[in-house]
């Protein structure tokens, strides 16, 4: 049931005009568009990219098929900045041009399919991509384009805007509400359409007050966040209006806030339960690139591209934001996402501890109902996030990616179950029904991951588990299908063979290490097949690549043999991105017996290696399968660094009610990554599956008697839980305080919940029980 917010939301729209007010004085008179001005590196570099991307994109002259729109509009803009290939930008602009819808009888008339080959336009959210870049093309160099290009890109550009008004945007799909807001916005200044402009500022208002009483949506999501931040970024930057452009700063400082009170310093990421996380085990994305230019800790996340778009889609944390990551810690934090009454996500974050739950599944293949996340090692990859959620393919560690039936993009499809959950600062009990769905099922199981290199107890015994991991990282994961890696021994050394059978997607071993301008580095592989390449890539402090990638290809051959690539670090170099890739274009297989990083000396024979730089030899080891029965009602305890969690079972159910026995699976150590799981459904049966949780967690075990106590404190906790085929329910008491939690699962109701973090009356959010609105009063 949607709660009474008009008030609320009056109230709101008061702030927001105030705000602006406020805010406009402060801004220049006219937002200063400039055309991107790139030093020599940087234009070397883009035209690199361009030259790579159009031997991609146009193999042989001709568009190859799956080239998105996306893609196509990105290259586009960027030969308008380079500015001086016609040939290039006509065949770009031609292919983009046969993937727009031109027929007026369609409902999706001047939307763009997404993708090349395709008979049928499904993902309408095509057009708001495209234009995101072709805008602001536009924008800057409409002028410079010769006339065979420009043309035609303005009919396609009035057409499109046709298919932008067309699209419905819902406010609460945030990410795609604040494109079309931008599209809008750069169309209607730039061909010029005042209406479109102004249409594009009303829904900029709307968003801010709908955003102050409920919330963002599509809450902490590492990739639409940073999408969030690029579109509101490119309006605030390049609008010609100061009251938009203020519209558009409130708006960055409304989501950089939200991500700098969520952001898990320890483990350089962005804590909490995620709304849309395609990258589940880090739990990174998009957003990890733009905190690293703006001097956040983060971990790396791909690289950012340069150019126009990057220039101007980009604007720094606000101060308030960036002072979250200071602190006060620990807190405990209670959002909206939404309208109705279990729209909320829970977070409770400490130094080296992040421990959260939804009340409510967001509702795409892509979310979990509860969250943990650890502190790594110092300078190591931080570990995977503790995540609760079904699945009815097996694919456990998000690896697989499979065309969504409603967008027609490749993803990792988990199941959409029901998940309510209560949380008091670091004690969850959750719960989680569902069914499968219909796509490639081959069970129905809950799944708990889990980071390999904690140290695990079970009911006060130590286990004894293969936890050894390379420093090298696959960088892409292998999907298990068409993509593979196996790790072998025999005669005390191992192998490791790299199986890429598909030309669209990659597969490699890569490692981020620290390094300093002047060092000159080698590195080496001994390997039989291929191809691969050999990539050095130099990075500055924010993670970007310096000057261009450093590549050298290596051909396939059946002879083992040792290659090597060596280069000298440019100005500027924090750390260095050793990897070993099969690329995307090609198909092959490579075993590799050494791999390594060297620092030359003067004469070129390797130096004395640096500590935790140099590799001490091949580190990889052949996988050893684990599979140990967890008990309902046992508790799991782990240790990682400081922090400590338990993890108890308290039962899951299959379709016919009875209980179904929980797994401790060693198998996934490519990713780092052990996994709890139920079988509640074998084979493609239809049913339905539940469970429920109790996760209770503390930082500060600092030695084995602080990590006892929590040992014994964690088995001392009472809980008990029962399911009778409909209601399913739990509790948990101890030390005075209790959690309670009951829900109908066939009717998908919330009976019972006690106990529990709960928001002010009236608030969108708190702050350790303090009212903290999203929109900061004037």
């Amino acid at each position: 049931m949607k709660r009474q917010c008009i008030g609320v939301v009056w109230r709101v729209l008061l702030v927001v005009s105030m705000c602006m007010c406020m805010c406009v004085g402060s801004l220049p008179a006219r937002a200063q568009v400039l055309a991107w001005k790139p030093d020599v590196a940087e234009s070397t570099a883009l035209r690199e990219s361009v030259d790579a991307r159009w031997q991609r994109y146009f193999p042989g002259g001709e568009l190859r098929p799956r080239t998105s729109s996306y893609e196509l509009t990105a290259l586009l803009l960027d030969l308008a900045a380079l500015g001086n290939d016609e040939s290039r930008l006509r065949k770009v602009l031609e292919a983009l041009r046969s993937l727009q819808d031109t027929d007026p009888q369609s409902r999706s008339y001047g939307n763009f399919h997404w993708y090349a080959g395709d008979t049928k336009l499904v993902d309408r959210n095509g057009v708001e991509f495209t234009i995101r870049h072709a805008g602001l093309l536009w924008m800057l160099y409409r002028d410079r384009l010769p006339a065979s290009v420009h043309e035609p890109m303005q009919a396609m550009l009035q057409l499109a805007a046709i298919g932008i008004t067309r699209h419905s945007v819902a406010i609460s799909y945030t990410n795609i509400y604040l494109m079309k807001a931008w599209n809008l916005l750069a169309l209607g200044e730039s061909l010029p359409d005042a209406k479109l402009a102004a249409e594009g500022q009303e829904m900029l208002r709307k968003w801010l007050a709908y955003t102050a009483a409920n919330g963002i949506t599509e809450y902490l999501s590492p990739t639409y966040y940073g999408v969030n931040l690029e579109n509101l970024a490119l309006i605030a930057n390049t609008s010609a209006d100061a009251t938009t452009r203020a519209l558009a700063r409130q708006g960055l400082d409304v989501v950089w806030q939200d991500t700098g009170l969520h952001w898990h310093t320890a483990a350089q990421r962005m804590g909490g339960t995620h709304s849309r996380d395609y990258n589940r085990l880090p739990g990174t994305g998009d957003i990890n690139a733009l905190a690293l230019l703006g001097g956040w800790p983060s971990s790396p996340w791909g690289r950012r591209e340069i150019g126009p778009y990057a220039a101007h889609a980009y604007a720094a944390p606000t101060p308030a934001a960036s002072a979250w990551l200071q602190g006060p810690l620990p807190r405990f934090i209670v959002s909206r996402w939404g309208e109705r009454a279990e729209h909320t996500h829970t977070h409770w974050l400490g130094r080296t501890l992040s421990i959260a739950s939804s009340d409510a599944a967001y509702g795409t293949t892509d979310t979990a109902g509860l969250a943990i996340g650890l502190a790594g090692v110092d300078g190591a990859v931080p570990p995977p996030t503790i995540t609760w959620f079904m699945d009815g393919r097996r694919d456990y560690y998000a690896n697989q990616r499979i065309i969504e039936a409603g967008s027609g993009h490749p993803k990792a499809l988990h199941l959409r179950p029901f998940v309510s959950s209560v949380q008091r600062e670091r004690e969850v009990l959750v719960a989680m029904s569902g069914t499968q769905d219909k796509t490639d099922n081959v069970a129905l199981e809950t799944v708990l991951t889990l980071p390999a290199d904690a140290e695990y107890w079970l009911d006060g015994r130590k286990l004894d588990l293969f936890t050894h991991s390379s420093a090298w990282q696959p960088q892409p994961a292998p999907d298990g299908r068409s993509t593979r890696l196996d790790i072998r021994e025999q005669d005390g050394r191992a192998s490791v063979t790299l199986q890429d059978d598909d030309s669209t997607q990659g597969l490699g071993l890569a490692r981020v290490l620290p390094a300093q301008a002047g060092d000159t580095l080698r590195i080496s592989a001994t390997l039989s097949g291929g191809p691969v390449s050999l990539y050095l890539n130099f990075l500055d402090d924010k993670g970007r690549v310096i000057e261009r990638e450093r590549i050298q290809g290596v051909a396939a051959s059946e002879a083992t043999r040792t290659v090597q690539f060596t280069q000298q670090a440019p100005a500027g170099t924090h750390s260095v991105r050793a990897w070993l890739y099969s690329p995307i274009a090609s198909r092959g297989r490579v075993t590799v017996t050494d791999l390594r990083v060297d620092r030359l000396a003067a004469d070129g024979q390797p130096a004395q290696p640096m500590v935790g730089f140099a590799l001490a030899g091949f580190d990889f080891r052949a996988h050893r399968a684990q599979q140990i029965a967890i008990p309902a009602n046992a508790t799991l305890v782990l240790r990682l660094q400081d922090a400590a969690v338990a993890l108890r079972p308290l039962g899951a159910w299959g379709p016919d009610g009875r209980p179904v026995p929980f797994g401790l699976h060693n198998d996934g150590l490519a990713v780092r990554a052990l996994r709890l799981t139920a079988t509640q459904v074998e084979g493609s049966t239809t049913g339905r599956g539940s469970s429920l949780l109790w996760a209770w967690a503390a930082e500060g075990m600092r030695d084995d008697g602080a990590f006892a106590r929590f040992r014994a404190a964690a088995a001392a906790r009472r809980t008990e839980a029962g399911f009778d085929g409909r209601l399913l329910q739990a509790r948990a008491e101890g030390d005075g305080t209790a959690l309670a939690l009951q829900v109908d699962v066939q009717r998908g109701e919330r009976v019972l919940r006690e106990g529990m973090g709960a928001l002010p009356a009236g608030s969108a959010r708190s702050i350790n029980g303090q009212e903290r609105p999203f929109l900061s009063q004037p």
